[in-house]
């Protein structure tokens, strides 16, 4: 009888020694997977912070074009402008030297 108690007595350490490494591996992987996590929104934050300065670059970026294009054709306007002035002072002295 006694030996059947030593049996069962180690029988049960056993059993709480692997419950223990059970709960240990557990709690290891649940650290793990709260780590992970952690990194994840990090990760996250970053992307969205990276979204946004980009997006303010864009809406930048596309403002000055939208300048520039203005600017671009406010210069094509004046140097047609100047252009056709040109050419009719030109055609003016070309028919007084032909009256001459």
């Amino acid at each position: 009888l006694g030996e059947a108690s030593t049996d069962d007595a180690m029988m049960a350490s056993d059993s709480d020694k692997n419950d223990n490494d059970e709960a240990a591996d557990a709690e290891t992987q649940l650290q793990t997977v709260r780590n992970d996590l952690q990194s994840a929104r990090a990760e996250l934050q970053a992307a969205k912070e990276r979204a946004t300065t980009y997006q303010t670059m864009a809406s930048t970026n596309e403002k000055a074009l939208a300048d520039l294009t203005k600017v671009t054709d406010e210069y094509k306007k004046t140097q047609s402008k100047e252009m056709e002035q040109l050419k009719s002072e030109l055609e003016r002295v070309k028919k007084e030297n032909s009256t001459k």
